[in-house]
Protein backbone atom coordinates (compact mmCIF):
# COMPACT_ATOMS: atom_id res chain seq x y z
CA UNK A 1 0.00 0.00 0.00
CA UNK A 2 1.16 3.79 -0.57
CA UNK A 3 0.56 6.13 2.05
CA UNK A 4 1.56 9.52 3.91
CA UNK A 5 4.67 8.50 6.37
CA UNK A 6 4.60 8.59 10.13
CA UNK A 7 6.61 6.68 12.84
CA UNK A 8 3.31 4.04 13.22
CA UNK A 9 3.23 2.95 9.26
CA UNK A 10 7.10 2.60 10.19
CA UNK A 11 6.46 0.52 13.12
CA UNK A 12 3.59 -1.45 11.77
CA UNK A 13 4.79 -2.39 8.36
CA UNK A 14 8.32 -2.34 6.40
CA UNK A 15 8.55 0.76 4.78
CA UNK A 16 10.47 1.22 1.11
CA UNK A 17 12.23 4.31 1.43
CA UNK A 18 11.75 6.27 -1.72
CA UNK A 19 9.11 8.94 -1.59
CA UNK A 20 6.71 8.13 -5.08
CA UNK A 21 5.55 11.59 -4.71
CA UNK A 22 9.07 13.25 -4.58
CA UNK A 23 8.15 14.90 -1.33
CA UNK A 24 5.08 17.19 -3.14
CA UNK A 25 2.51 15.97 -0.63
CA UNK A 26 4.48 18.25 1.89
CA UNK A 27 3.94 21.58 -0.53
CA UNK A 28 0.67 22.66 0.47
CA UNK A 29 -1.03 25.16 -1.64
CA UNK A 30 -3.53 26.98 0.59
CA UNK A 31 -7.37 26.51 -0.59
CA UNK A 32 -9.33 29.93 0.44
CA UNK A 33 -12.33 31.77 -0.14
CA UNK A 34 -12.11 34.27 -3.11
CA UNK A 35 -13.41 37.51 -0.67
CA UNK A 36 -10.04 36.56 1.26
CA UNK A 37 -7.68 37.21 -1.42
CA UNK A 38 -6.87 40.83 0.54
CA UNK A 39 -6.46 39.36 3.49
CA UNK A 40 -4.05 36.44 2.64
CA UNK A 41 -2.12 38.69 0.24
CA UNK A 42 -0.51 40.70 3.31
CA UNK A 43 0.81 37.34 4.55
CA UNK A 44 4.94 37.51 4.56
CA UNK A 45 5.69 34.76 6.84
CA UNK A 46 4.58 32.11 9.41
CA UNK A 47 3.55 34.39 11.87
CA UNK A 48 1.28 36.20 9.62
CA UNK A 49 -0.16 32.88 8.35
CA UNK A 50 -0.61 32.30 11.98
CA UNK A 51 -3.22 34.74 12.73
CA UNK A 52 -5.39 32.84 10.35
CA UNK A 53 -7.23 29.43 11.14
CA UNK A 54 -6.24 26.32 8.77
CA UNK A 55 -8.50 23.04 8.47
CA UNK A 56 -7.47 19.58 8.02
CA UNK A 57 -8.46 15.85 8.39
CA UNK A 58 -9.23 14.38 11.32
CA UNK A 59 -6.01 12.04 11.99
CA UNK A 60 -3.99 13.62 9.13
CA UNK A 61 -0.36 13.99 10.37
CA UNK A 62 -0.74 17.10 8.61
CA UNK A 63 -2.38 18.72 11.26
CA UNK A 64 0.56 17.75 14.03
CA UNK A 65 3.29 19.29 11.54
CA UNK A 66 0.69 22.66 11.00
CA UNK A 67 0.17 22.75 15.01
CA UNK A 68 3.81 22.31 15.56
CA UNK A 69 4.81 24.73 12.66
CA UNK A 70 2.91 27.40 15.13
CA UNK A 71 -0.26 27.05 13.33
CA UNK A 72 -3.60 26.85 13.99
CA UNK A 73 -5.59 24.13 13.02
CA UNK A 74 -9.13 22.62 13.61
CA UNK A 75 -10.21 19.11 12.42
CA UNK A 76 -13.00 17.78 10.57
CA UNK A 77 -13.83 13.78 9.92
CA UNK A 78 -14.70 13.62 5.78
CA UNK A 79 -12.37 15.60 3.47
CA UNK A 80 -15.98 16.99 1.77
CA UNK A 81 -16.58 18.83 5.48
CA UNK A 82 -13.60 20.91 5.08
CA UNK A 83 -14.71 21.93 1.86
CA UNK A 84 -18.26 22.88 3.31
CA UNK A 85 -17.31 23.91 6.40
CA UNK A 86 -14.11 26.84 4.49
CA UNK A 87 -17.24 27.91 2.72
CA UNK A 88 -19.07 28.55 5.95
CA UNK A 89 -16.48 30.15 7.07
CA UNK A 90 -15.59 28.19 10.17
CA UNK A 91 -12.07 28.13 9.44
CA UNK A 92 -9.99 30.25 6.93
CA UNK A 93 -7.69 28.23 4.77
CA UNK A 94 -7.73 24.62 3.89
CA UNK A 95 -3.61 23.10 2.78
CA UNK A 96 -3.70 20.62 0.71
CA UNK A 97 -0.86 18.93 -1.13
CA UNK A 98 0.54 20.49 -4.50
CA UNK A 99 -0.36 17.38 -6.39
CA UNK A 100 -3.39 17.09 -4.83
CA UNK A 101 -5.12 20.77 -3.95
CA UNK A 102 -6.76 21.62 -7.80
CA UNK A 103 -8.22 18.19 -8.13
CA UNK A 104 -10.03 18.11 -5.05
CA UNK A 105 -11.28 21.73 -4.53
CA UNK A 106 -12.79 20.90 -8.27
CA UNK A 107 -14.13 17.84 -7.06
CA UNK A 108 -15.17 18.39 -3.60
CA UNK A 109 -16.13 22.89 -3.42
CA UNK A 110 -19.75 23.85 -4.42
CA UNK A 111 -19.75 25.22 -7.60
CA UNK A 112 -21.39 28.53 -5.91
CA UNK A 113 -18.99 28.34 -2.80
CA UNK A 114 -16.57 30.68 -4.10
CA UNK A 115 -13.53 28.75 -2.87
CA UNK A 116 -9.81 29.56 -5.34
CA UNK A 117 -6.22 28.69 -4.95
CA UNK A 118 -4.36 31.13 -3.48
CA UNK A 119 -1.45 31.60 -6.16
CA UNK A 120 1.47 33.52 -4.08
CA UNK A 121 1.76 30.91 -0.86
CA UNK A 122 2.96 27.69 -0.29
CA UNK A 123 3.67 26.12 3.52
CA UNK A 124 6.90 23.56 2.69
CA UNK A 125 7.74 20.96 5.39
CA UNK A 126 9.65 17.25 4.73
CA UNK A 127 6.97 14.47 3.68
CA UNK A 128 6.28 11.85 1.62
CA UNK A 129 4.13 8.83 0.08
CA UNK A 130 5.90 5.89 0.88
CA UNK A 131 5.11 2.17 0.08
CA UNK A 132 4.41 -0.39 3.04
CA UNK A 133 4.70 -4.02 2.61
CA UNK A 134 3.86 -6.57 5.10
CA UNK A 135 6.85 -6.52 8.31
CA UNK A 136 8.79 -9.94 6.51
CA UNK A 137 8.08 -9.72 3.21
CA UNK A 138 11.44 -8.66 2.49
CA UNK A 139 11.22 -10.05 -0.96
CA UNK A 140 8.90 -7.61 -2.15
CA UNK A 141 10.45 -4.83 -0.11
CA UNK A 142 13.36 -5.37 -2.23
CA UNK A 143 11.65 -5.79 -5.96
CA UNK A 144 10.03 -2.85 -4.95
CA UNK A 145 12.92 -0.45 -3.83
CA UNK A 146 15.18 -1.55 -6.36
CA UNK A 147 12.45 -1.23 -9.17
CA UNK A 148 11.71 2.50 -7.86
CA UNK A 149 15.31 3.67 -8.02
CA UNK A 150 16.27 2.21 -11.21
CA UNK A 151 12.75 4.21 -12.39
CA UNK A 152 14.25 7.29 -10.67
CA UNK A 153 18.03 6.93 -11.97
CA UNK A 154 16.72 6.63 -15.78
CA UNK A 155 13.94 9.59 -15.33
CA UNK A 156 10.86 7.56 -15.46
CA UNK A 157 9.69 8.63 -12.07
CA UNK A 158 9.93 12.35 -13.00
CA UNK A 159 8.49 11.98 -16.34
CA UNK A 160 5.29 9.73 -14.61
CA UNK A 161 5.07 12.56 -11.94
CA UNK A 162 5.22 15.06 -14.48
CA UNK A 163 2.44 13.46 -16.31
CA UNK A 164 0.28 13.45 -13.32
CA UNK A 165 -2.34 15.64 -14.09
CA UNK A 166 -2.82 17.13 -10.28
CA UNK A 167 1.18 18.02 -10.67
CA UNK A 168 0.93 19.30 -14.23
CA UNK A 169 -1.97 21.54 -13.30
CA UNK A 170 -0.17 23.12 -10.69
CA UNK A 171 3.10 23.75 -13.23
CA UNK A 172 0.76 25.18 -14.86
CA UNK A 173 -0.29 27.61 -12.47
CA UNK A 174 3.46 28.59 -11.48
CA UNK A 175 5.59 28.35 -8.39
CA UNK A 176 4.35 30.03 -5.72
CA UNK A 177 6.52 32.70 -4.56
CA UNK A 178 6.23 32.74 -1.01
CA UNK A 179 7.81 29.28 0.71
CA UNK A 180 6.95 29.21 4.36
CA UNK A 181 9.16 26.50 5.64
CA UNK A 182 8.15 24.28 8.77
CA UNK A 183 9.80 21.44 10.47
CA UNK A 184 8.22 17.86 10.78
CA UNK A 185 9.22 16.77 13.70
CA UNK A 186 8.02 13.27 13.83
CA UNK A 187 10.03 12.29 10.73
CA UNK A 188 12.43 8.83 11.82
CA UNK A 189 16.14 8.93 11.45
CA UNK A 190 15.50 6.20 8.74
CA UNK A 191 13.42 8.79 6.35
CA UNK A 192 15.85 11.57 7.29
CA UNK A 193 18.22 9.44 5.66
CA UNK A 194 16.68 9.25 2.15
CA UNK A 195 19.15 10.84 -0.09
CA UNK A 196 17.71 14.54 -1.01
CA UNK A 197 17.56 14.10 -4.39
CA UNK A 198 14.52 12.09 -4.18
CA UNK A 199 12.55 14.69 -3.65
CA UNK A 200 11.49 18.12 -5.25
CA UNK A 201 13.43 21.46 -3.80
Amino acid sequence: MAEGDTPDFERRYLPVYFPIDRGLNGWRLLVIREQDRAAFAGVKSLGDLSRFVAGQGLGWPDADILRQGGLQVQTFPQLASLFRSLEARRFDYLPLGMDEAYDLTRRYASPAGGLCIEPRIVIVYPFGRLFFVRKGDAALHDLIDTGLRKAFESGLVQKLLASDPGYAEALRHGAPALKLHIENPGLTAAFRAIPSEYFVH
